[in-house]
């Protein structure tokens, strides 16, 4: 949903350890900064 959201139409992840949405959604905005550097 994130990555729908900024605009990532087909993108395939694996969650390992936490399912909290919360935490999942932080990690993915947190890989994003880390492409953009």
């Amino acid at each position: 949903m994130v990555l729908e959201l900024a605009g990532v139409p087909n993108a395939v992840s694996k969650i390992l350890g936490s399912e909290n949405k919360i935490n999942i959604a932080r990690a993915t905005l947190h890989g994003l900064e880390m492409m953009k550097k």
